[in-house]
């Protein structure tokens, strides 16, 4: 391996990579090292660290609950944003040989699952057009956790840190009008690129990701 790939005790500039819904940590390095942003990033010096939400493949464990109870699962999006995740370290992962097809490699990576009532949460966004806190059903439970009768709406526009997005014109999870949408709302929005040929997935597995994407 590369210098920059052994474990090193100089003080480095660390990069957090969280996935997307239903997926894990492992769909960051599913391609070659040179077609990886978890490689190139470490490649080039930085400290790299990739996250696992609560309840995928690679993150079942806790120090309480039990994967078979009910209160295990009882999670969504905006518990996991609020709490710590499990991550590990880039070092000590890339594991797939040369071999084997892109495909195979893809597919057995995902989908690595998580809540279904995080799933409700995602659907309830898609449904409504909002981008909220979880709607308990009824106006006790709302009250009980957010002391107003609506779910609350997450003020997208109070996130102050520095922001650049890329969008894909092929993506139909977060297509243009999604995207259209979003952008004014950011208030610190440093970078904007359209990639018309993406969908969902080529911003970490296309082909050409390296020169679209991270470079």
């Amino acid at each position: 391996m590369p210098k920059t790939r052994l474990l090193c005790t100089a003080a480095k500039t660390a990069v957090y990579l969280q996935h997307g819904l239903i997926a894990s940590a492992s769909n960051w390095i599913c391609n070659l090292a040179n077609n990886s942003l978890p490689f190139l990033l470490a490649d080039v010096g930085y400290d790299v660290w990739m996250g696992n939400s609560w309840g995928n493949t690679w993150s079942r464990r806790h120090v309480k609950l039990s994967t078979t109870s009910p209160e295990y699962w009882a999670f969504r999006f905006s518990s996991q944003a609020l709490k710590k995740c499990p991550y590990y370290y880039i070092e000590s992962c890339f594991k797939y040989s040369t071999w084997r097809s892109r495909l195979e490699v893809y597919l057995s990576q995902s989908p690595a699952g998580t809540s279904v009532q995080n799933m409700l949460h995602w659907a309830q966004a898609v449904n409504s057009g909002q981008f909220q806190a979880f709607d308990w059903g009824n106006h006790d439970q709302n009250m009980m956790h957010f002391h107003q009768h609506t779910p609350p709406l997450y003020n997208v526009s109070k996130m102050e840190v520095p922001t650049a997005v890329w969008s894909g014109g092929q993506d139909p999870v977060a297509d243009l009008k999604d995207v259209e949408n979003l952008l004014p709302k950011i208030t610190r929005l440093i970078y904007f690129k359209l990639i018309l040929h993406y969908n969902h997935v080529d911003f970490y597995l296309g082909q050409d990701a390296p020169y679209e994407v991270y470079h």
